[in-house]
């Protein structure tokens, strides 16, 4: 083998050790702790919801309240005056 080929033959080799270190670590951190972290994701995000799901409820109540209450505050009679 000559100088070029052995530094491609071991610059291959080193590009496909860590490829396949990629792809392993990938496929196990996948396994343990993007699962979890997408759990995470999801449980946040369920919260964020339910919370804001509250608020539009109790938005919506202030405003029933306000237009289920009348307050009569003073009676005025108006009649138009002739000439």
């Amino acid at each position: 083998m000559t100088k070029d080929t052995k530094i491609l033959f071991f610059s291959a080799v080193a590009g496909i050790t860590f490829m396949l270190g990629v792809f392993t670590g990938d496929h196990f951190g996948q396994r343990k702790g993007y699962s979890k972290g997408a759990s995470d994701a999801y449980c946040e995000f369920r919260t964020e919801i339910d919370s804001l799901s509250a608020e539009y409820h109790q938005a919506i109540d202030d405003y029933r309240s306000r237009c289920d209450t009348i307050t009569i505050t003073k009676y005025v009679e108006v009649r138009k005056i002739e000439n």
